[in-house]
């Protein structure tokens, strides 16, 4: 998902993020490969307050701050906000330590929904791989490498076991489209 930052970050080298063509061409000569807009981070890039940006992947704790100060169309903190912040906190679940980090008051409503949503995560995470997940291990692969490829597609079980995780039908052909059939447009 993309968001907004909330204020200039620098983001580390080897981070994956999706960026749009004006952000990838002022930046070119920091970045790798790219597939489907997503580029691969030779070497620390810096973003200004205001811009968006999509990190694939987990967001670094070091850099999560820059995500949570956005807000809401309403103005208000969202779930998601909070479930960042419980992960920055290292799972720090109370309501003062959470207004305190977010600078902005938080409800105890609004954290529980917060850590069910982030238990609903954590617990679709050990089972299935997610979107990232395998979009990722795809960009990842040898084009050049003929044993990681099964019908000009990448070998999905190679790609599971890279992961550790199964990959339901629909991610594997979402993860597929978005890596290998938005090239050919």
């Amino acid at each position: 998902m993309k968001q907004t930052l909330g204020q200039a970050i620098t983001i580390p080298a080897g981070l994956s993020v999706k960026l749009t063509g004006e952000q990838a061409k002022v930046r070119s000569h920091l970045l790798g490969s790219s597939k489907a807009g997503t580029y691969k981070l030779k070497e620390e890039l810096q973003f200004k307050a205001g811009e968006e940006i999509e990190i694939v992947g987990k967001i670094p704790k070091g850099i999560l701050p820059a995500f949570l100060l956005d807000e809401s169309e309403d103005g208000e903190v969202t779930v998601q906000q909070v479930a960042n912040a419980i992960t920055a906190l290292n799972g720090e679940t109370k309501v003062a330590d959470l207004g305190k980090y977010l600078k902005t008051k938080i409800t105890a409503a609004m954290r529980d929904e917060a850590v069910a949503f982030l238990e609903q995560q954590t617990s679709g995470d050990s089972e299935n791989a997610t979107l990232e997940e395998v979009v990722q291990a795809m960009q990842d692969l040898d084009e050049e490498d003929e044993t990681l490829w099964v019908d000009e597609k990448p070998n999905r079980d190679i790609i599971t076991e890279n992961i550790g995780k199964t990959i339901t039908d629909e991610i594997y052909d979402e993860a597929y489209s978005a890596v290998f059939e938005s090239e050919d447009e």
